[in-house]
């Protein structure tokens, strides 16, 4: 099948899902802009057509053009549109993903999301007896070696706000609650932003942005916005900015990218640690004069001095001088 064919033959399942069965209904125009958010680029005009050429083809759906307008609906009398099911392995797919993306996922695929989530169970459920695959989803866990904690609440419409100018690629207004010095009250400001990325980092979910005129990097924990507001302005990006990179060079972890050669001495049971899951893909540990000595290139961050601190008596930091000062600070 050709490649067009494929993509408009998509699309008309696509809009054959999105029409509700009498006496629920849907209007040209607001299937066109579920079909632009799920990325097809299509004008509400070919959109109408498709409409006439299913109806004409003999699919059961039914005008109502007693009314401004026009809408459409599945027959009463029909089943509505089924498309193909789900394979076992895409269904096992889709679950996973849920498990992990649903509060990354921009607005509109959320819900898609959620719908296929449950069609996805579905299959599963059904091939339990028969398929090894469908068990698979409940022999697996993920677990973060920290104490559990609640998540902040995220407002869902700071969420959907900022998901969708981070997808358009636009500033966006927001209202932001930052910490204070102790014994001082939190304050909240007004500032535009450039989102460039998201984080999750833990429990908390982070924009990762710069401030309007502004061209340094910031974090910004997604619980404290307290307001999100379209500006319809594009975005003012950094050159060459990368999330993988901004990531890599540790920022996220509360550093500048700086990297430093970490030298300390450690104990015999963080040493097998060390041995089994490495600092870094330099690092090297030996004994002398009785002592374990760990060497090691590492990101400077905020991350390493609590990691550092987490392990006690079991390290002592020879070097460097900046990671000695942290952790006597701290």
């Amino acid at each position: 099948m050709p490649k067009d064919t494929r993509g408009t033959l998509i699309r008309h399942w696509e809009m054959l899902r999105l029409i509700p069965k009498e006496p629920a209904s849907i209007s040209a125009g607001d299937l066109h802009q579920r079909l632009a958010d799920m990325g097809f680029k299509v004008t509400k005009r070919t959109v109408e057509r498709d409409l006439i050429s299913l109806a004409d083809s003999g699919f059961p759906i039914v005008l109502d053009d007693t009314q401004q307008p026009y809408l459409w609906s599945w027959s009463k009398l029909s089943s509505g549109f089924h498309a193909p099911n789900m394979s076992v392995s895409d269904a096992l797919l889709t679950v996973m993903a849920s498990m992990t993306l649903r509060d990354l996922l921009p607005s509109m695929l959320s819900s898609t999301l959620t719908d296929l989530n449950q069609e996805a169970e579905k299959v599963l459920d059904a091939v339990q007896h028969d398929n090894d695959l469908s068990s698979w989803r409940n022999k697996i866990a993920v677990k973060l070696p920290m104490q559990p904690l609640i998540a902040p609440t995220i407002d869902e419409q700071v969420r959907v706000a900022l998901y969708d100018a981070l997808l358009r690629d636009e500033q966006i207004e927001i209202n932001y609650k930052s910490r204070s010095k102790d014994g001082e009250k939190d304050q909240s400001k007004t500032y535009v932003i450039n989102p460039l990325g998201i984080i999750q980092r833990g429990w908390i979910v982070y924009v990762v942005t710069t401030f309007k005129g502004y061209a340094d990097i910031r974090l910004l924990a997604m619980n404290r916005i307290q307001s999100a507001h379209r500006t319809y302005v594009k975005c003012e990006k950094p050159k060459g900015f990368k999330l993988s990179k901004y990531l890599d060079e540790g920022f996220a972890d509360f550093g500048n990218g700086q990297i430093v050669e970490l030298k300390a001495i450690v104990g015999e049971h963080l040493a097998k640690h060390l041995q089994e899951s490495k600092l870094s893909v330099d690092q090297h540990i030996e004994e002398r004069n009785g002592e374990i000595v760990l060497t090691a290139s590492v990101p400077f961050t905020q991350q390493l001095i609590w990691w550092l601190k987490g392990f006690g008596s079991q390290i002592r930091v020879l070097e460097p001088a900046l990671v000695k000062e942290q952790l006597e600070q701290t």
